[in-house]
């Protein structure tokens, strides 16, 4: 018998009696609310999205999401389940949802220190079924780096494969 068995068997026994397993898969919807476009929000042009997340007819929480204008990641800004519907699945499974609607990386926009165990879930998760959940961004310093990136990709100029200017390129025919 070596001198950690004890502390093993303590830890198995209780994590065998907890009774608070989540869900991984309950069936949601998102219901638009309101939406909500301002020049000083995070994502404009693109709209804010304040939606209820439903469970068959009971409405089970909130959440407030928005593309950006790119079209190339779903900002998550809150996800609120109501405390008598929390482990039940239903902020996976609405992950899920937006997941399979834009087919884009979910970002979360500054996790509350409560909510880090179910983004560090929510990531391994989504993963298993094709999506993916990026960094998270925090403060105004990486709002503003992520807006000039997609604000720089929105103004590129596209580049015209038979281009005159360049060497080696044939002239477009008029």
């Amino acid at each position: 018998m070596d001198w950690f068995d004890p502390m093993r068997d303590f830890f198995e026994h209780t994590r065998r009696k907890s009774s608070k397993t989540t869900k991984l898969e309950q069936p949601v919807q998102l219901v638009t609310e309101r939406e909500s476009s301002h020049p000083l929000q995070f994502g404009y042009p693109s709209p804010t999205i304040y939606a209820g997340i439903y469970a068959g007819a009971t409405r089970v929480g909130s959440i407030e999401y928005g593309l950006n204008p790119i079209l190339d990641r779903v900002y998550v800004h809150k996800i609120d389940v109501d405390d008598q519907h929390r482990a039940n699945g239903h902020g996976l499974a609405t992950l899920k949802v937006l997941h399979e609607q834009h087919r884009v990386p979910i970002v979360p926009v500054h996790i509350w220190g409560s909510a880090l165990g179910f983004w560090s879930k929510a990531k391994s998760a989504l993963a298993k079924s094709g999506g993916s959940i990026a960094a998270e961004i925090r403060g105004e310093d990486e709002m503003d780096a992520e807006t000039q990136r997609w604000e720089r990709l929105l103004n590129a100029k596209p580049v015209d494969p038979v281009d005159a200017s360049t060497p080696n390129r044939r002239r477009r025919m008029r």
